[in-house]
């Protein structure tokens, strides 16, 4: 499956994964006019998050990973978001959402918690989503420097720049990856633990105390792919400690888990 465009936020919501995401925005939230959502039958597997000047574009997505994007939890195990199978996971869906006109200058400072409230109408309205969250102890992994210490480089957020492969010209809090490499551009512990979170299927709790944004890259080799080239890189616990200087330690932690207590299929436009 290749995830391609802009996702409607900027930057990585980590603390939705250890805390409750904030669902009640300080700022006015634009309303659509229009919204469309179809079934997508294509067999590309592409998914896609677009935002224009005045509309929201998503092209092949499930219904779980729009949850995601409604409550910051972009990043979450599978354990996290409790209530979605079959269909949920499986049917894939494209929404164009048109935003009503007098709320088009919003749309041009648009922030993350906004962006969440406008997928989160869009979920309500067409697929009757209502949830709640909860906390349950779950097996985390702390993230924690490693004894020789950090080796990550601090970001200059006042200049553009490129970092790697997949990031160029941004500032902050921009994260570029495929399935065995990341390329990021000032982010901080929180996005770190957000990104590891993806990719060890656990919860990764931030437990570093340390401040600050940083440029990084890391290469790893996915554990289903191992491979015996003794020039390949390694699996991605090791590659954090040896290009990083940090590492997980498995632990037990409180987890803010979204229960979905109804959902249907859309309703027809």
């Amino acid at each position: 499956m290749k995830v391609l465009g802009l996702v409607l936020v900027v930057g990585m919501a980590a603390s939705g994964l250890a805390q409750v995401p904030d669902t009640k925005p300080s700022a006015k939230v634009p309303e659509f006019d229009v919204v469309s959502v179809k079934e997508n039958k294509k067999d590309d597997r592409n998914i896609s998050f677009n935002r224009n000047d005045d509309r929201i574009l998503i092209s092949g997505a499930p219904l779980v990973m729009l949850v995601r994007q409604a409550y910051g939890l972009y990043n979450a195990t599978d354990e996290q978001i409790v209530g979605l199978t079959g269909w949920a996971k499986s049917e894939r869906f494209d929404i164009e959402a048109k935003v009503a006109e007098e709320d088009l200058p919003l749309m041009k400072d648009i922030k993350r918690e906004q962006s969440e409230a406008m997928m989160r109408s869009i979920l309500a309205d067409r697929f009757h989503l209502a949830a709640h969250f909860e906390t349950r102890e779950m097996p985390v992994y702390e993230l924690v420097v490693a004894k020789k210490g950090l080796k990550l480089k601090a970001s200059d957020t006042t200049v553009a720049g490129d970092v790697g492969k997949m990031v160029h010209g941004c500032k902050e809090g921009c994260m570029g990856s495929s399935d065995r490499r990341l390329d990021a551009k000032g982010i901080g512990m929180e996005d770190i633990a957000a990104f590891l979170t993806a990719h060890v299927e656990r919860t990764v709790v931030d437990k570093t105390g340390v401040a600050g944004k940083y440029d990084c890259s890391l290469d790893w080799t996915p554990d289903n792919q191992h491979s015996d080239d003794p020039g390949a890189a390694p699996e991605i616990l090791t590659a954090i400690q040896e290009q990083w200087g940090l590492k997980l330690e498995p632990s037990k932690g409180q987890v803010k888990v979204l229960v979905v207590d109804h959902v249907e299929q859309p309703s027809a436009n």
